[in-house]
């Protein structure tokens, strides 16, 4: 029985990122880290990868080699978990910001400060926006009209970007340090509604014009253009140009071929129960896993 065989080891294998993993992911790292530390900031760099390619853990692997320090901060952005918040994705995410800058990191407090007067101002107006459903039609069109002046273009050249009081002066403050950092991570983009992922993406492009913050973005490249084109056919837009108005730096994580799926596997027995290390030394079980992989679907 398969249970008698179980050792006093065995453990569930999560759906999370894996610290050592068999992929050689070390040089994108080290050359994402060489850019993040070497290069003036102010651009965002894109992890690029079909779902279950590793996309978390080779972000995860960024952080940590990065490591924060009194001039840089690291943040770390779950989208998804954001999916069902009533308000626009630009206030979590400024939010996450400011709190993921500790009381000791002296130098970031005034940017704490203004990050959390810009989420109040937002959801403010936002609110407006939600009231404005019960009142009537030229209402609903006055309160549109100075969202757009609130939450309007950055370069009043492109559409769709989220603005907010307070920028100029983050803009001001971190100019006058050159050497501080904050860099965002953002996970989890595929798990998130077409709607919430285009609203997060915008929300980064208020940062472009901000010296000392970078992102780095995990999204499936194709799927996140075609969502792009869908939301804005009438304007034709080209949903890979517009990603490359986003990201500058970008980072492509290949499908894994059956050689990297045979490793993963033997990767994994050693993790598990020795009954199940035992059936996978054959090749021929290896190759059925194979195909059974193949024919699951991606959620």
């Amino acid at each position: 029985m398969i249970v008698d065989q179980l050792s006093e080891n065995a453990e569930i294998l999560l759906d999370i990122a894996e610290e050592k993993p068999i992929k050689d992911f070390d040089k994108y790292v080290n050359a994402a880290c060489a850019i993040i530390k070497n290069s003036k900031p102010q651009y965002s760099i894109g992890i690029y990868g079909e779902w279950g390619t590793g996309k978390t853990t080779m972000m995860k692997g960024i952080q940590k080699k990065i490591k924060p320090n009194d001039k840089l901060v690291t943040v770390w952005f779950d989208a998804w978990r954001y999916e069902n918040e009533e308000y626009h994705a630009a206030i979590p995410l400024l939010k996450k910001i400011a709190y993921s800058i500790d009381d000791n990191k002296s130098d970031f407090l005034s940017i704490r400060e203004k990050l959390l007067t810009s989420t109040r101002i937002i959801g403010k107006n936002i609110l407006s926006g939600i009231i404005s459903k019960y009142i009537s039609e030229l209402d609903i069109d006055r309160i549109e009209n100075e969202l757009n002046q609130k939450i309007s273009v950055l370069t009043k050249h492109e559409k769709n970007t989220i603005y907010f009081d307070g920028l100029e002066e983050i803009i001001k403050e971190m100019k006058d340090d050159s050497e501080k950092k904050i860099v965002i991570f953002i996970d989890d983009l595929d798990r998130c509604s077409p709607e919430k992922t285009i609203q997060i993406l915008e929300s980064t492009k208020a940062f472009l014009d901000i010296p000392g913050f970078v992102f780095v973005i995990g999204l499936s490249h194709d799927t996140t253009a075609v969502l792009i084109e869908n939301k804005y056919k009438a304007n034709n837009v080209n949903g890979k140009e517009y990603i490359k108005k986003i990201i500058q730096v970008p980072f492509h994580i290949q499908k894994w071929n059956e050689s990297d799926t045979k490793d993963l596997i033997k990767h994994m027995a050693t993790k598990l129960v020795l009954y199940y290390k035992t059936i996978v030394e054959d090749e021929n079980t290896i190759n059925k896993l194979i195909l059974t992989l193949e024919k699951t679907p991606e959620k």
